[in-house]
């Protein structure tokens, strides 16, 4: 006898586009969407594609800006020091939230701006001209 055991989720999301359950730790994602919709997504993204690259292109600048006004050595510093607190007691990268990965991945976002652009913090005046946290 070959008996299927249909297991109840834990959590369950459905809307037109997509079915998202969990069970335990495993989530799975199911896309429901009709192939007339995923092509009216399609191009509705098609349509915004200009304006959400300006978007984010303008916010990289923006972020670009904001890092090489600062002292890079202290920058990374509390980069680095935001990064160790954020993930304290955490066993294992899956253990993270959200909004730790955010904070780790930080320091790594930085190092490549850093190494990217011209820093324009000027050594010689004491204090910051940015504090560390609007970055």
């Amino acid at each position: 006898m070959n008996k299927k055991c249909k297991i109840q989720p834990d959590e369950y999301y459905k809307n037109e586009c997509f079915e998202l359950a969990r069970f335990g730790k495993v989530v799975s994602l199911k896309n429901t969407m009709t192939s007339e919709q995923h092509t009216q997504y399609i191009s509705l993204l098609a349509d915004n594609f200009v304006e959400t690259k300006d978007n984010i292109s303008t916010r990289i600048n923006e972020l670009c800006s904001l890092v090489s006004d600062c002292n890079p050595l202290g920058l990374l510093k509390f980069s680095a020091s935001m990064s160790f607190l954020a993930i304290a007691n955490q066993l294992s990268e899956i253990n993270y939230t959200a909004e730790q990965n955010y904070t780790v991945r930080a320091t790594e976002y930085i190092q490549s701006i850093l190494v990217s652009t011209e820093n324009k913090y000027n050594f010689d005046i004491d204090g910051e001209k940015r504090p560390f946290k609007q970055i």
